[in-house]
């Protein structure tokens, strides 16, 4: 089972990762560099010194080598990196399903001391209450239902419900651009709203 994460800790990985990709490619570029400057040289030495051969071939194997090994080291940077981006974006879900539990246990908790009440009323007045209708303007004559405090906190909860879940499909459906520019737009809205509570 894989550790949740919260969205400051995924999007400190998706930095560090970022950091980690960039390093490489720069190693990389160097890397290529040298080997190519290497090769040029023991080309222009092997015909004044044809005896340094073996000698020039061990070194430029293993100039090629630690070329493959960056471009591998890389390539794993960006893999990674990659999955940090959709740690954010799960993150962020597990935010909102965290949200929806919270006000779910707070509904809950309303309903059993509306039951209570509505129970007691029943016995007191003999009648069942339920919330007043609201005509309106219109002129069905249909009336709507204002809506209790527990079924707004219970819409909420739907809600949050549809955007994690929307969130959860992004993450799992879309190309590895696409969740990268949502969890920078996550990450950035983030920022802001601690940014936000610091200052308030």
């Amino acid at each position: 089972m894989t550790e949740t994460k919260t969205l400051a800790q995924a999007a400190a990985d998706v930095d560090r990762l970022q950091a980690a990709v960039e390093k490489w490619q720069a190693q990389e570029v160097t890397k290529t560099a040298e080997l190519e400057a290497f090769e040029a040289s023991a080309a222009a030495r092997l015909v004044d010194d044809p005896g340094a051969a073996e000698e020039l071939t061990d070194e430029a194997a293993r100039l090629r080598a630690g070329l493959a090994l960056t471009k591998r080291t890389r390539a794993a940077a960006e893999e990674q990196l990659a999955e940090a981006r959709r740690g954010v974006v799960l993150a962020r879900a597990a935010e909102l399903r965290a949200q929806a539990a919270t006000l779910t246990a707070e509904a809950d908790q309303r309903q059993a001391k509306t039951d209570k009440l509505v129970a007691e009323l029943l016995d007191h007045e003999g009648v069942v209450f339920e919330p007043r209708m609201d005509f309106g303007s219109g002129s069905s004559g249909i009336g709507v239902r204002d809506l209790t405090k527990t079924q707004r906190l219970r819409n909420q909860v739907g809600h949050l419900g549809r955007q994690a879940e929307e969130l959860e499909r992004f993450a799992a459906e879309r190309t590895p651009e696409q969740v990268a520019a949502k969890a920078a737009q996550i990450a950035t809205q983030a920022k802001a709203g601690a940014e936000r509570v610091a200052v308030g």
